[in-house]
């Protein structure tokens, strides 16, 4: 024998290792030898499974069954052999035999048995996913299970047997030969059916991830009917795209648990936990109804614990179609104590967004309640509840004042069509917030009957926004820091320097008492085209609780290039200040009729620099003004017409130019004439048609000039005034017919 053919070590260690293989599958029994134990399957040298000989005869046929009963006795070759126990049809465990039946089924001879088959059918019925795992089922079959972990446990399910293919083994589950059970459902499925377990304590994030892939785009609905789920977001994300999540509508209230935990009392729960990943990332039609949300409470930690948003929309989810996330729905749930709710944003690819819902719910997050980024269809924001985060209020009473410190409702930086309506909003830093830093432009702003309260800047545009039309109707503004009395910074409606082109409608709003503004308008620019319309509206109490010297107004302007409209408002203790109004100005038919408080400094209108303010058919009632009702100042550089009000005292008299003979009326329709010399007064520059101006004469130097001018009166002879002497001049257009009077 040449040395090239002798037998190697490692030749006869194959040698001996098949031999083995070639006796456990003839003899069905492990190492081949007869003290071994049974077995149905064995491996080869490879790490290959195959079917010993009993194997293989147990997926070809079983014996017909006998009815169950004691002493029925199986031998080691009976693998084959079954009986029959309240319809169900057992075959013996390989391991088992042999074996003699008690007639005692349960914590005996259950244990000793598998289903296989529901009696005359290709039907079986077993107790829980693990039975149903251990069987080996023919291609073709259906399997009924009363639970998923145990019988009753809420987990029960149908399946259909087919070849072998992928299996998430939450939802579909690989049998023991290889053949995979596909869980069968129609329009809704239970989480539990997936192995959610609820309880409190077992981490649900794998099953319920695994029912969130099994149910994407179908159009389904995920039922969670009650429990508390744990998520780790340190696992990762539950994508939400083309189905429903669904709960009972059981709204979890905001002082409960009181730091306990405790919250299985209130329907169906998501428990979040962990800080690396959003819980629920939202695609295209992804929707969320009637579930609570749940955080720890911020006891201690200020400023509060950075948890991921809590609903983040991913255009990445949603690129075979265009990228673009729409039909979205999220409605009766509660969001405790997340740091930022939901965020519209451009996680991805995508670029718009649009046809989203979001509303009965109820809010309670720490920093940010919905980031808004870019949208292109509408998105409602519809009758929820908006409250700052629960806290403890023995040692967390800092969380509570950096909410109404840093608390924003809405982040709005750039996109159109928003509807805001019937929301109630109470303790945020800010409402509607639009931020210059990020936005660029927004239209079709509907913010209609909501309700803010205690809130510092209930709406507020800050810096380079383009407001391109936004309307508010019907809704209550109380701009109050309500952890901080004495904070006079507040106004119910900010805009700061924004872009270009603001068009602002507010109608049939209630400014309720603020401490600091209820409207401030102020571009730095002077620039900056504008129209605004104020009309129907109730202010009350601007700068409520200080007593300093400090005016604070319903209305404080700054804006050189922008038009207003004030009509048919109701003002009670309260002011406005227009500064540097270079556009026009309309006021009229308001009523002032409560300046009845003691702070001296309150009057009507203190109108500082700007042109054409239009002051007509309006009321005001006991105004504690010192000097005047209202004020024009010298800055009026075109005409202040100011005709058919009804003032109940100190109105404002302007003094014409001294020794000017032709003095401006444009700052008012009251003016004294007190030259220092004789002056003879022809004509009263800057009339307008129609103009009604009265006079009053402090000293005899003036003579007004009724001969050959246009000037008509004291029947055509020229008058000289003496001291409290008076004159009303109303103007045509081309001449002033003037009453004079001689005290």
């Amino acid at each position: 024998m040449a040395c090239s053919d002798q037998i190697s070590t490692t030749d006869l260690e194959n040698a001996s290792l098949d031999a083995k293989l070639i006796a456990e599958v003839a003899t069905s029994r492990t190492g081949g030898v007869s003290s071994g134990a049974l077995i149905s399957q064995t491996s080869n040298r490879f790490g290959e499974t195959t079917s010993t000989t009993r194997g293989q005869l147990d997926k070809i046929a079983y014996e017909p069954p006998v009815s169950y009963a004691g002493s029925i006795a199986f031998t080691v070759d009976d693998g084959a052999k079954t009986i029959e126990r309240s319809g169900i049809i057992y075959a013996p465990l390989i391991s088992s035999l042999p074996l003699t039946t008690t007639g005692t089924w349960s914590s005996s001879d259950e244990d000793n048995f598998y289903a296989i088959q529901i009696a005359n059918t290709s039907a079986f019925g077993v107790n829980a996913v693990s039975s149903m795992v251990a069987m080996s089922l023919k291609v073709g079959s259906t399997v009924s299970t009363k639970g998923y972990y145990a019988e009753g446990d809420g987990g029960q399910a149908s399946y259909l047997i087919v070849a072998p293919q992928a299996a998430d083994e939450y939802g579909d589950h690989t049998l023991a030969n290889g053949n995979v059970a596909v869980l069968q459902y129609s329009g809704k499925v239970d989480v539990k059916k997936f192995g959610v377990k609820a309880d409190g304590a077992f981490s649900d994030y794998a099953p319920l991830s695994a029912a969130a892939t099994k149910l994407k785009n179908t159009g389904n609905v995920l039922s969670f009917v009650s429990g508390n789920m744990i998520l780790n977001t340190d696992l990762g994300s539950i994508e939400v795209e083309g189905f429903i999540i669904e709960g009972p509508k059981t709204y979890a209230p905001v002082n409960d648990p009181s730091g306990s935990g405790n919250v299985t009392d209130y329907g169906a729960v998501f428990s979040i936990t962990g800080i690396t990943n959003s819980p629920f990332l939202i695609g295209r039609g992804g929707q969320i109804r009637g579930v609570n949300f749940w955080y720890p409470d911020q006891v201690t930690t200020s400023p509060p614990t950075v948890y991921p948003t809590t609903l983040l929309f991913d255009y990445s989810l949603t690129t075979v179609r265009g990228g673009n996330i729409q039909g979205v729905v999220i409605e009766d749930c509660t969001f405790y104590n997340p740091y930022t709710l939901m965020d519209v944003g451009p996680s991805g690819t995508g670029s718009s967004q649009g046809f989203t819902h979001f509303r009965n719910n109820k809010c309670y997050p720490l920093r940010t309640g919905i980031i808004i980024r870019s949208t292109a269809t509408p998105i409602h924001i519809l009758d929820n509840d908006w409250t700052p985060a629960h806290w403890v209020a023995s040692s967390g009473t800092d969380v509570e004042a950096w909410v109404a410190e840093n608390g924003v409702i809405m982040d709005i930086q750039n996109g159109d069509n928003l509807f805001y309506q019937g929301n109630t909003c109470f303790g945020f830093n800010r409402g509607l917030y639009y931020n210059g830093a990020t936005a660029t432009g927004v239209n079709m702003q509907m913010i209609v009957g909501n309700v803010f309260d205690g809130t510092r800047f209930p709406i507020e545009c800050t810096g380079n926004v383009v407001i391109k039309g936004m309307q508010l109707v019907g809704n209550v503004l109380n701009a109050i820091n309500f952890k901080d009395a004495t904070d006079f910074t507040c106004a119910a409606v900010k805009i700061t320097n924004p872009a270009s082109k603001v068009k602002i409608t507010m109608v049939g709003n209630r400014f309720g008492p603020t401490a600091g503004h209820h409207i401030i308008v102020s571009d730095s620019s002077g620039t900056v085209d504008g129209k605004i319309l104020i009309s129907g509206n109730e202010f009350e109490n601007a700068g409520q609780g200080d007593a300093t010297s400090t005016q604070y107004e319903s209305l404080r302007v700054n804006a050189a290039t922008m038009d207003f409209t004030v009509t048919s408002n109701h003002f009670f203790s309260t002011s406005g200040r227009l500064n540097n109004v270079a556009a026009k100005v309309f006021i009229s038919r308001s009523l002032d009729f409560s300046h009845n408080i003691s702070d001296a400094y309150y009057q009507i209108l203190e109108y500082v620099a700007g042109d054409d303010l239009i002051f007509t058919n309006n009321i005001a009632k006991d105004t504690k003004h010192p000097t005047a009702t209202y004020t024009i100042s010298n800055g009026v550089t075109n005409k202040a017409h100011i005709k058919d009000n009804i003032f109940d005292k100190n109105v404002t008299f302007y003094t014409f130019t001294n020794l000017d003979t032709t003095p401006s009326v444009s700052r008012g329709d009251s003016f004294i004439a007190n030259n220092s010399a004789a002056t003879t007064i022809t004509f009263l520059d800057n009339g307008q048609d129609r103009d009604v101006v009265r006079i009053k004469f402090q000293n005899g130097n003036t003579t007004i000039d009724f001969t050959g001018t246009n000037l008509k009166g004291n029947s055509g002879a020229n008058w000289n005034a003496s001291n409290n002497d008076h004159m009303t001049c109303w103007f045509d257009g081309t001449v002033w017919y003037c009453d004079v009077s001689n005290n």
